[in-house]
Order: structure tokens, then C-alpha cells, then sequence
């Protein structure tokens, strides 16, 4: 097999190319190394200004931490308003028990007002003798106006009670459209809002895996720091909304002082005033019994005085009828005679007179003046024993009528009994 044998010939430095060639080479290689850096420029420019293929997933964090941030502070309002709710709510509560309150106090001056015009009706069924205008007319007069005015006041506070329910349940309405409203955009986020008080986040894991690790996470505000935004958690509406309630709460705190307050002042006038005319009754009851008794002890005395007159009366008519002497004149004796024989005797000198005939005249005439004067006060203390008795007879219907009407006093001081019934309780108690 032959070989081929290379024979290297040193060429030196002359160039075998023409110059033109290699200038065209070079200017390839310099525009090459041109473009090459611009590149390297570009590619670095890029990757500081370039969007990452993470860009989904970084705006897809930054909208959801927007909506968070949103939502919790929408939380915070929305519990805020519940909570306003709650307190509005506890509010009406005491509000309507104030409010049956005032209705049972209400009812009790009603019943107190009705047993006055029965008190009074019972008292005009007094005998005429005892209609005399007293004390307790005057206290039952002074009883009725003041439960009347009593009256009105309850009325009136009841009527500003019934107007501050109502600005209350707009109130609650209001917060609820409000706490409506704001929770549509909770539907994805638990109903736990047990955190929402504290000023941070609840530490459920670790601050570095919370939900997304690389994200910053902003401090919550609360709703102290919030400005009234239309566009944001807290709107001009709900701030509104929960200005109103903080008023009409404090309103309703006033509104329930002045009603304990209006009910402690009728409870206290209706008890003195009832005392009063309770009181009042009771003396008169009692100086009308002493008044009876005096009575019963005069008509006792008239009595006694009737009997002395009569025997009197009749002994003086016996002893005029002795004066008289015998009615038949066969009856009268020899020495009854005014011409008896010892007068006759006596009559026969002249100027012997005798005064007998004189005397008898006189003494009939003085006994018939006493018998006549002894019927007239017979008459005259039988009048006065009728009177006697009459006053005695009132004097027990009047005090048998107060005594009814303080019992009918007592027994309905519990209020344990109707008023419907009550208004046809017309009949007058049995006094005799």
C-alpha cells in the first residue's frame, strides 16, 4: 500500500486572501459581538422588568388578600351591627317590662279611681242628718284628683313609652337591613367571629404557613379607625345606622329612669293619699259610735225623765182630783160642806169669812196649771226621745255605711278583683 507524503510549506506572513475579504469577515464578527452584548443587555433588562410566570399566581394572592383584608373589616361591621342589634334588643326588652309595669301601676290607679266614685257614691246614700259635708268628703274630693292627675301622668309616660318602642324597632330594623346588607359578601367565611374583637389575627398555624407564606400581612383596623367610605366597610349608612342606635339606647336608658321613677312617685301619693283617707274614715267612724253611745245614754236619761214626769203627772192629777172632791154630791160628806154646822155657826156675826172655798179654787186651779205643764214636758220628752232615737238610727246607718265602705277599701287594696264586675257594683250595702 503506498503512502502520500505532506510536505508543510512555510507560507510566512504574507496573506494570500485579498484584504477586502477579510475586512468583510471582520465587520461579520464585530457585528456579531455587537448584537451578542445588546442581547446580553436586553436579557438582563428583562429579567428585572419581565412578568414572571408566577404572575396568575402572585395577582391571584394579591385579589384574594384584598378580599380578605375587605372581608374581615366587613366582619368586624357586620359584628359590630349584630352587636348593636343585640344590645338594641336587650333594650326593648327592659323597655316593655318598664312597660308592663306602667300598665299594672296604670290599672291599679283605674281601680283605685273606681273604688273612690263607689266610696263616694256609697256616702251619698247617708240619711239626710248625716250628709253633712266633713273631713272625709274633702279627703275623697283631694283622693280623686290626685289619682286622676296620677292618671294622666301614666298616660302620658305610657304614650311616650309605646313612641320610643317604635323608634326602637326602627332602629333594630334599620341595624338588621344594615348587618343584612353588609354580610353578602361572608357567605364564604366562617360564622366564628370570636376573634374579631382583638386587634390581630387569630394564630390558628404559624405565621409562616398561614394561608399564603410569602404574602406581607397588613394590620387589621378596627372599626374605631375606619372612615365612612360608600365604597368601603363602613358606609355613611351603617354609621348612620349605629350612631342612631347609641342615641336611641341612651334615650330609652332616660326615657326607663323617668318611668321608675314616675311609678315610685304614684305608688307613694296613691299610699298616702289611701292612708289618709282611710285614716280618716276611721275617725269618723269612731266619733260617729261615740257620738251614738252619747246618744244612747241621753235617750236612757229621756227615758227615765219620761217615767218621772208621768208618775208625777199622774200623782198630781189625783191630787187635784182630791181637791176637786166627789164628782155625785150624795158622795160629799157633812164636813167636806163649805155650810157645814161649825161654819154656819161661825158666819153668824158679821166679817167672818172664811178663805176655804178660796183656797180650794186656787189649788184646783194650780194643780190642773202643774198637769197641764207636766203633759206639755211629757210631750215635749217624748218629741225629744223620737229625735233621740232618729239621730240614733242614723247615726248607725252612717257609721255601718263607712264601716262597709273601709272594708270594701281593704279588700280591694290588693287589686285582685275585676274591673268590669266592679262597674256594676251599683247596690247599696245592706245598713239595716
Amino acid at each position: 500500500m503506498s503512502t502520500t507524503t505532506w510536505v508543510r510549506v512555510p507560507l510566512g506572513n504574507a496573506s494570500i486572501g485579498p484584504e477586502s475579504w477579510q475586512n468583510a469577515t471582520i465587520r461579520n464578527i464585530k457585528t456579531s459581538q455587537n448584537i451578542a452584548r445588546r442581547s446580553d443587555e436586553t436579557l438582563g433588562l428583562g429579567k428585572l422588568l419581565d412578568e414572571l410566570p408566577s404572575l396568575r399566581d402572585e395577582v391571584a394572592k394579591m385579589s384574594n388578600e384584598k378580599c380578605h383584608q375587605y372581608t374581615r373589616e366587613v366582619k368586624k361591621v357586620a359584628l359590630v351591627l349584630r352587636e348593636n342589634i343585640t344590645m338594641t334588643n336587650e333594650s326593648i326588652k327592659r323597655l316593655i317590662k318598664m312597660k308592663e309595669r306602667l300598665d299594672v301601676e296604670l290599672e291599679h290607679t283605674r281601680k283605685d279611681i273606681l273604688n273612690n266614685n263607689s266610696n263616694m257614691l256609697i256616702r251619698n246614700s247617708r240619711p239626710k242628718r248625716e250628709k253633712v259635708h266633713d273631713g272625709a268628703d274633702d279627703l275623697l274630693r283631694t283622693e280623686r284628683s290626685t289619682l286622676k292627675r296620677i292618671k294622666h301622668d301614666l298616660e302620658s309616660m305610657l304614650g311616650s313609652t309605646k313612641l320610643q318602642l317604635q323608634v326602637n324597632g326602627k332602629c333594630r330594623k334599620r341595624l338588621g337591613e344594615n348587618a343584612q346588607e353588609r354580610g353578602r359578601v361572608l357567605e364564604l367565611v366562617t360564622q366564628a367571629m370570636s376573634f374579631i374583637k382583638s386587634s390581630r389575627r387569630p394564630q390558628t398555624a404559624a405565621g409562616e404557613v398561614y394561608r399564603y407564606p410569602s404574602r406581607t400581612c397588613r394590620p387589621d383596623r378596627s372599626i374605631v379607625d375606619m372612615e365612612t367610605d360608600p365604597l368601603g366597610p363602613l358606609t355613611p349608612e351603617v354609621g348612620e345606622s349605629l350612631v342612631e342606635a347609641k342615641t336611641v339606647r341612651s334615650d330609652t336608658s332616660a326615657l326607663m329612669k323617668q318611668i321608675h321613677g314616675c311609678i315610685e312617685k304614684a305608688r307613694t301619693e296613691s299610699s298616702m293619699i289611701h292612708h289618709s283617707v282611710n285614716n280618716a274614715l276611721n275617725r269618723k267612724v269612731a266619733e260617729t259610735v261615740a257620738l251614738s253611745q252619747s246618744l244612747n245614754r241621753a235617750k236612757g236619761s229621756t227615758r227615765m225623765a219620761i217615767h218621772r214626769t208621768q208618775r208625777h203627772m199622774e200623782m198630781t192629777e189625783k191630787a187635784w182630783g182630791y181637791v176637786q172632791g166627789p164628782v155625785a154630791v150624795e158622795h160629799v160628806t157633812t164636813r167636806e160642806k163649805l155650810d157645814r154646822p161649825i161654819v154656819s155657826v161661825y158666819q153668824r156675826h158679821p166679817g167672818k169669812e172664811l178663805p176655804e172655798a178660796k183656797h180650794l179654787i186656787e189649788a184646783s186651779a194650780n194643780l190642773d196649771e202643774a198637769i197641764k205643764s207636766s203633759g206639755k214636758n211629757l210631750a215635749h220628752l217624748h218629741l225629744s226621745r223620737l229625735r233621740l232615737k232618729d239621730d240614733i238610727r242614723d247615726k248607725n246607718a252612717a257609721s255601718k255605711i263607712d264601716s262597709s265602705i273601709m272594708r270594701m277599701r281593704r279588700r280591694r287594696s290588693d287589686y285582685r278583683w275585676v274591673m268590669e264586675g266592679a262597674q256594676h257594683e251599683r247596690r247599696q250595702p245592706n245598713i239595716r
